[in-house]
């Protein structure tokens, strides 16, 4: 609104300036006879108009604005002092020379018209400084006032209002744009406040400000133009004339506020009615977040008991390597207390110096794997002990979202138990007089004793992987497969082929490694611990 009204200001200043080049007396005043607008007022409506319609969004005027504002204050001011001191500073007509008889003195504003543009300027200039700010409204309020009385005085037609004595009145359409244009710097404040902050506010003071200040200004002034009116018609005389004006003013006004405090009681039952909503929707809130935050404590109460009471060793580590979780089971796997170890980067405390570079890159392997990708690995590696000593450990680790970034969880079980019971199994394995050979559900040879090797001429690396039935000669294989087969159908510890011979074919190409190699019976074992007896070829027989 400042930018509209102060263009339209500025235009209006040029079309003056123009109608006294061109001699244009309606344009110069509307009223015939009556006051005309000079041209020093309206090269102060171009500079005050240009300045108003150059102020930002926030109400700032730009200092190109402040100038053109101070320059309008220039020529009021200087004119108010060639009317206080009774002189001439031949500024009146300067540009355009008036020859208007009923102008004293000829060409210059009057004493109101350069009050205003005086106090107006003011008012914009102020505005660029905060601690001069509070000036702004009580200047522009000058303004205002003095064009609306104005303004007034045209409406009932008193010259009073709008002449100062024997003085250049102030003419109507002067008036009603120095009117505009203080509405619209009050309705725009650079720190929201003011008169403006509380017309245009959106709370219930702004509403209601809205709603009863139109009214408080339009209801004297029109009651009282009728009352002129009628009582210069002699419809009335004065008595009835104010006692009129009276009653329709309490009529109005009581009107005007029962009908806002009406529509304050719908709006405050409205609010209510929204308030009590809220609340119940609190409460709703509030209830399910209480169940939810129940139910995840509850959940996590059950997650922390599932990791303490694991029988693998349980950590958590961050993005930096540093250990953020760490459960009973890894306090006895490594030796470190909870609080000790928590805050301590996991490979520097529990991987020996050889193993490090390799667990290293597998967490910056994991952290920087994309989160949408889950990343999930088995590892087999040396352990530290608190006290030195080294474990063989397998870790589970599994990468998981967390509250603050990811983490990774590994179950690390301690291999040191199984490690000697495969020791132990692997020396009752070579100890054993016979031959023995374990095989998958496949029939693929995993494992093979010394006896195995000594007695088929297959090296312990060749066997590994080898098809079991290429120990049997061709013609036995087709029927070892389908009971192979069967077995592995119903995998059930129970003896296979007890009382029966069965004929294997040694690596012939072996043969000449074994020269001592005879006739004998060798007892063989399986993974389901089901014997077979074996009978050996005699040496240099195809069997």
């Amino acid at each position: 609104m400042p930018r509209w009204i102060g263009s339209l200001a500025a235009v209006a200043g040029g079309l003056v300036l123009l109608a006294w080049g061109f001699d244009l007396e309606t344009v110069k005043g509307p009223l015939q006879g009556g006051a005309t607008m000079k041209v020093n007022t309206a090269l102060c409506f171009i500079l005050a108009g240009a300045a108003l319609a150059t102020m930002s969004a926030r109400g700032v005027p730009s200092r190109a604005g402040s100038g053109l504002a101070l320059a309008g204050v220039a020529i009021a001011v200087a004119t108010l002092v060639e009317y206080a001191l009774s002189w001439d500073l031949h500024i009146d007509q300067l540009l355009i020379v008036d020859a208007d008889p009923t102008s004293s003195p000829p060409g210059r504003m009057s004493p109101m018209t350069a009050l205003c543009f005086t106090t107006f300027g003011l008012a914009i200039s102020v505005s660029r400084t905060p601690e001069r700010l509070w000036l702004r409204e009580p200047l522009a309020i000058v303004a205002l006032l003095a064009s609306a009385v104005a303004t007034l005085g045209y409406t009932y037609d008193t010259q009073a209002l709008y002449s100062a004595g024997p003085y250049t009145s102030m003419a109507p359409h002067t008036a009603l744009l120095i009117t505009l244009m203080a509405i619209g710097l009050l309705s725009q404040h650079p720190a929201g406040g003011g008169l403006s902050g509380v017309v245009l506010g959106r709370d219930l003071g702004g509403a209601t400000a809205r709603r009863l200040l139109p009214w408080a200004l339009a209801t004297p002034l029109v009651v009282g133009w009728v009352r002129l009116q009628g009582q210069r018609a002699g419809l009335w005389g004065p008595e009835l004339g104010v006692a009129a004006v009276v009653i329709a003013t309490m009529v109005i006004v009581s009107t005007v506020v029962l009908a806002n405090a009406r529509s304050l009681r719908a709006s405050e039952r409205t609010e209510r009615a929204a308030v009590a909503e809220l609340r119940e929707l609190t409460h709703t809130l509030e209830r399910r977040v209480e169940e939810k935050t129940r139910a995840l404590s509850e959940r996590e109460h059950h997650l922390r008991a599932v990791i303490d009471h694991a029988q693998d060793a349980f950590m958590a580590i961050d993005d930096t390597g540093t250990i953020v979780d760490w459960n009973p089971r890894a306090v006895a796997t490594f030796g470190w207390l909870r609080d000790e170890a928590v805050g301590l980067p996991a490979v520097a405390l529990l991987v020996p110096e050889g193993e490090r570079l390799s667990v290293q890159q597998v967490l910056e392997q994991a952290f920087v794997t994309p989160p949408h990708a889950a990343f999930s690995r088995r590892i087999e590696t040396i352990a530290l002990h608190r006290d030195g000593h080294e474990i063989p450990v397998e870790a589970s680790l599994s990468l998981v979202k967390s509250s603050p970034g990811w983490r990774l969880n590994a179950f690390v079980r301690d291999l040191t138990t199984s490690k000697q019971s495969e020791a132990r199994f692997r020396a009752l394995l070579e100890s054993a007089p016979d031959a023995m050979v374990i095989t998958d559900e496949a029939g693929v040879v995993t494992l093979a004793n010394q006896q195995a090797e000594r007695l088929f001429g297959y090296s312990r690396e060749e066997f590994v992987g080898l098809g079991v039935d290429i120990l049997l000669p061709p013609r036995f294989r087709a029927g070892h497969a389908v009971h192979r087969r069967a077995y592995s159908a119903d995998p059930q510890s129970r003896a296979m082929g007890i009382g029966l011979d069965l004929r294997v074919s040694p690596g012939l190409a072996r043969l000449t490694k074994s020269p001592t190699l005879s006739t004998r019976r060798t007892q063989c074992q399986d993974d389901g611990g089901d014997g077979l007896n074996v009978k050996a070829p005699t040496k240099g027989r195809r069997c």
